[in-house]
Formats: structure tokens, C-alpha cells, sequence
């Protein structure tokens, strides 16, 4: 059960069909094709968040893996 008040974790919000998107807390650059950079306060749709380390998500044009660490989620920016 999830304390009042509090909003359901991104996969929960993805399965129901909702657009989850985060906000870059910190510049994320790699050198990976599988990773997705970006910079501080780009905002990223988040595509699937199964796992609690890594994420699958949308930046621009581009779909790849960001730590989900980096990000901050917020319901406002999937609004609009």
C-alpha cells in the first residue's frame, strides 16, 4: 500500500497507460549508443521503468537506457 498522498511508482503509471516524463537533474554524457545523454533540465519521456537502476526512455530523437538516478519525476511535465 502506498502512502497517502504519494503518486504510483513510473511502471505502474506506464502499465496504465499513462505518459510518465522526468526532468534531468544532472547532465548524463556517455559514450554508449545504448545509453541516452542529455543534459540538465531536459525533459525525458520514460517508455518503461521496470527496473529501479535503469531506464528505457525518449530524449529528442532518440530511445535509450538513462540511470534513473539522474531524473526526477514529475506528473506536471506528462500533462501537457
Amino acid at each position: 500500500m502506498r502512502a497517502e498522498g504519494r503518486p504510483p511508482p513510473p511502471f505502474q503509471l506506464i502499465s496504465d497507460g499513462s505518459v510518465v516524463c522526468a526532468e534531468a537533474l544532472w547532465d548524463h554524457v556517455t559514450m554508449d549508443e545504448q545509453e541516452l545523454g542529455f543534459k540538465a533540465g531536459d525533459v525525458i519521456q520514460v517508455l518503461e521503468a521496470s527496473h529501479k537502476d535503469w531506464w528505457w526512455g525518449r530524449s529528442a530523437e532518440k530511445e535509450a537506457w538513462f540511470p534513473a538516478s539522474f531524473v526526477r519525476v514529475s506528473p506536471r511535465l506528462g500533462a501537457g
